[in-house]
């Protein structure tokens, strides 16, 4: 699924013309398939996504799925994109108040 066409830099140089942007911006990744960055792989296999009766991984459905991850950098939590994410509120308080 390709959400944002154009290149790297031809999304830049438009936000930075229509938009004003200034901060530095990653650039495209997958997040699923045989292509999908190293980081995603991790999350994916560590989270609700993974069955491991099955070993298969479930793909991240939109941009708007989210992961908490522990300081250690377990995933914590996965939040679908149709979640609510107050539903993670409880959770990230906890985590603060260690």
């Amino acid at each position: 699924m390709k959400l944002e066409p154009g290149t790297n830099e031809e999304i830049l140089e438009l936000v930075q013309r229509k938009y004003g942007v200034e901060f530095p911006m990653f650039s495209k990744i997958d997040v699923n398939g045989k292509n999908a960055h190293p980081l995603f792989k991790y999350l994916r296999a560590k989270s609700e996504l993974y069955n491991p009766k099955k070993k298969t991984t479930k793909e991240i459905p939109w941009n708007f799925a989210k992961f908490m991850l522990t300081q250690e950098g377990e995933v914590q939590m996965y939040l679908d994109p149709r979640q609510v994410p107050a539903k993670a509120l409880l959770v990230i308080e906890e985590a603060l108040n260690k």
